[in-house]
């Protein structure tokens, strides 16, 4: 059923551009308004801005209403040990008021997938740890199939979500769009009150979370609640500018705002609790989720760990410096950078595990976690304009290097693994793909200038997205053959073998251990198992209980027509 819903309201809607100047020592970029000079509110923050030289640009703030005749605008640029101020009048900076009519409409309701919502990519990473791991195969090549370009800025802010074949994304302005994956139609539009900046989705996909910039009333929300399937606002709140991602637990979502505050409220849009980073405003993160702890740090050089229920503090680590990056947990240990360095902590104590420096001047990306290993890129600066992106794959126990790999192109943050083993991410000239091993196995040139290193990609079934100056959609390959995945570790092994099964759908499964000559050594397992993580173990025993001599064998599943082999080695 097609539906032509349009507001005949007319809304009075400021654009204001706002001009910098950053340099590659600038660490972060925030822009703050006043009405009157006196009190500042931070409108936004770019982090880690990674600007060649000098660098010219502008930032592009639209909010609903009318800018003030005496409004006041100031940019403030931090560096490693200081911080500069440039207070902007009205001369200074182009402001633009017109009518944008209408502010609500759609031409189709968005189709809740109730049948299967674990394609979904609902929020950064795509899961409340932010470990990057999507539990479906994708495979080369990658065909473009189409290209939405933003208004203004920008076009997703911070990152987006995905579900119900919908892209939910904002834009530079004051837009919020549900784009459908498969042809890059708008489904709907919602005008909101500010800058559209991040989305995240509740459980079930039937709630839209989003969160924009202050503007000069003060009155106007900033966090919305809204229907995925149509764009309706259920309900919003006025809690300064949300930048960053929210995340969903169960019924409750978690989020920060650029004031220090951490908020947690039921997705009815009742607060549960709140809590402040520091004593005065600081930039946070969004933050991650795991066994009843909330991990957010930024700005106030510290890593907190909160109660998810109450917001209670369980452990502090001060760290050398701003934490760059969202914390990534992925099993036991937290992830996140600071002062030049990788850390990993305990999760329960906040103990260092590890940490590993040498990391060059650019942006700090996200870790992204798969198998055992911890992946990373970032670009490095070569004589401008020539940049280069370093992709690291690191042991998540001990910090050790696996490799490293030198790409061309550089400008990158985020990066997606499926469970084929793929590693997909853009940089500002190409889009590629890695194997687990650091081969690659997909690169083809981005069709226009692309600022998609900023943002995480999100896959969605056999769909690639980024984002930069615009949306564009790729189509990958959903490989046959994959149905069936296979892990050993550890690998060497001295004596228990974990062996984790990742199966896309339930079946028989057999599982079967050779030596080098082909010899059967231990018929381990035959029965069903069901779609999802399995982990068998193997206490190094052939089929007549007698341990076996140190080698390398082969472990061989066979499910349906599929099979699977992977080679490991036994130490007695």
């Amino acid at each position: 059923m097609i539906i032509w819903l349009l507001s005949i309201s007319v809304s009075l809607t400021s654009i204001v551009r706002i001009p910098f100047f950053a340099n590659d020592s600038c660490k972060v970029i925030e822009f703050y308004y006043s009405k009157d000079g006196r009190d500042w509110y931070i409108i936004a923050s770019l982090r880690n801005p990674n600007y060649p030289d000098t660098w010219k640009d502008e930032f592009v703030w639209v909010f609903r209403g009318k800018y003030p005749k005496d409004a006041r605008i100031k940019v403030v640029y931090v560096f490693s040990s200081k911080k500069c101020e440039d207070t902007l009048n009205e001369v200074d900076i182009n402001v633009k008021n017109g009518d944008f009519s209408p502010h609500f409409y759609y031409k189709n309701e968005a189709v809740i997938e109730h049948e299967d919502t674990t394609y979904s990519w609902r929020m950064l990473g795509y899961d409340a740890q932010h470990t990057g791991y999507y539990p479906y195969p994708l495979a080369p090549p990658l065909e473009e199939r189409w290209s939405f370009h933003a208004l203004y800025n920008d076009f997703t802010m911070i990152s987006a979500s995905c579900a119900n074949g919908c892209l939910y994304v904002g834009n530079g302005g004051r837009r919020l769009y549900a784009i459908d994956i498969y042809s890059g139609d708008t489904i709907w539009v919602q005008w909101l009150t500010s800058n559209v900046w991040t989305t995240a989705l509740a459980p079930g996909d039937t709630l839209l979370f989003a969160g924009t910039s202050i503007e000069p009333t003060l009155t106007w929300p900033t966090f919305f609640c809204l229907d995925a399937r149509t764009g309706e606002v259920k309900w919003s709140k006025n809690l300064a500018t949300v930048e960053f991602q929210p995340i969903v637990v169960d019924s409750i979502v978690y989020f920060t705002n650029l004031q220090g505050a951490i908020y947690a409220f039921s997705i009815r849009g009742v607060k549960r609790w709140e809590t402040y980073a520091s004593s005065s405003p600081v930039d946070l993160g969004s933050p991650a989720y795991w066994l009843n702890k909330i991990f957010v740090g930024g700005e106030n050089c510290a890593l907190l760990v909160l109660h998810s229920d109450i917001g209670d503090t369980l452990w502090r680590f001060a760290a050398p410096g701003w934490i760059d990056c969202t914390p990534v947990v992925y099993k036991d240990a937290v992830y996140f950078f600071s002062g030049g360095y990788l850390y990993a902590l305990d999760v329960q104590n906040g103990n260092i595990l590890w940490k590993h420096g040498g990391f060059t001047i650019g942006p700090k990306p996200y870790p992204t976690a798969y198998e055992n290993r911890l992946f990373l890129g970032h670009g490095i600066w070569n004589p401008y304009p020539n940049i280069d992106s370093k992709i690291y794959c690191f042991d998540k126990v001990t910090g050790q290097d696996i490799w490293i790999v030198l790409l061309k192109g550089g400008r990158m943050a985020g990066m997606a693994i499926t469970l084929n083993g793929i590693i997909w991410f853009p940089n500002d000239e190409y889009m590629y793909g890695l194997t687990s091993n650091g081969q690659i196995c997909y690169q083809a040139e981005i069709s226009q200038e692309n600022w998609a290193c900023w943002f995480w990609p999100i896959i969605y079934k056999n769909y690639i997205l980024i984002a930069g100056d615009r949306v564009t959609a790729y189509e990958g390959k959903v490989p046959v053959d994959s149905t069936i995945t296979i892990y050993c570790f550890p690998n060497p092994a001295h004596d228990i073998v974990n062996i984790q099964v990742k199966l896309i759908e339930s079946g028989e499964v057999e599982l079967q251990i050779y030596n080098p000559l082909g010899v059967l050594v231990k018929s381990l397992y035959h029965n069903v198992l069901t779609q999802g993580i399995h982990t068998i173990t193997w206490d190094g025993t052939n089929n007549f209980g007698r341990r076996v001599t140190s080698s390398a064998y082969f472990l061989v599943i066979k499910t349906g027509k599929n099979h699977e082999v992977t080679k490991f080695v036994y130490i007695r």
